[in-house]
């Protein structure tokens, strides 16, 4: 928790005097706007950046979490996210976010030692969900061939986006001559599309 001197919250990490608005709430067991967090909002979202250098968001919030003294209780962070998703042009500062949505959650908590979860269990799914992605990707080069670094994942979903559209109400199963033939559509509609977007019309 921040300490307090001469009716100033002191930042620990930058060390500046501020007052309360400049921190977030501390929760420990409840929530009190009197007993701020032991870093400053702008610290906190700086903590957030360092750690999203090298972790997922997930395990960067976890790592903040963890210096802040709150708990991370899963069911609030997928809230958090959700919710971030929807304000995608006007996103609240996510650690006050999360410590926001926290206080209103209905189980209280004592304090970061009730977090639901672990770094390492974050971690093990994020470099499993890692390695399920490279495979989708291979999975993609092999159905639609390769294309340029920064077309790619553009290119895939039209593709598997126009292939749906085109195969899911046909009856019964496509033989192998069917599928491609499909696929065909889909790469030559993808390349119409591209040629548009460039002005290429001949």
């Amino acid at each position: 928790m921040a300490e307090v001197t001469n009716g100033k919250y002191v930042c620990e990490l930058c060390g500046q005097k501020r007052n309360s608005s400049f921190f977030y709430p501390y929760y420990g067991g409840q929530y009190s706007d009197k007993t701020k967090v032991r870093y400053c909002k702008d610290c906190c979202s700086k903590r957030l950046v360092h750690y999203k250098g090298f972790l997922n968001e997930q395990a960067a919030l976890w790592m903040v979490l963890s210096e802040l003294g709150i708990p991370f209780i899963k069911a609030v962070y997928r809230q958090v996210t959700d919710e971030q998703e929807i304000k995608r042009n006007n996103k609240p500062e996510f650690v006050g976010h999360y410590i926001k949505r926290l206080s209103e959650y209905p189980k209280i908590y004592s304090g970061f030692w009730d977090s639901d979860i672990g770094l390492n269990e974050i971690l093990e799914k994020q470099s499993q969900d890692d390695e399920n992605s490279e495979m989708d990707l291979e999975e993609m080069k092999e159905i639609w061939g390769k294309y340029p670094d920064d077309e790619y994942a553009e290119a895939y979903i039209f593709l598997q986006k126009t292939f749906k559209e085109y195969t899911e109400e046909l009856p019964g199963d496509m033989d192998a001559n069917l599928t491609n033939r499909y696929r065909d559509l889909c790469k030559a509609e993808y390349r119409k599309r591209k040629a548009d977007e460039g002005g290429d019309i001949s």
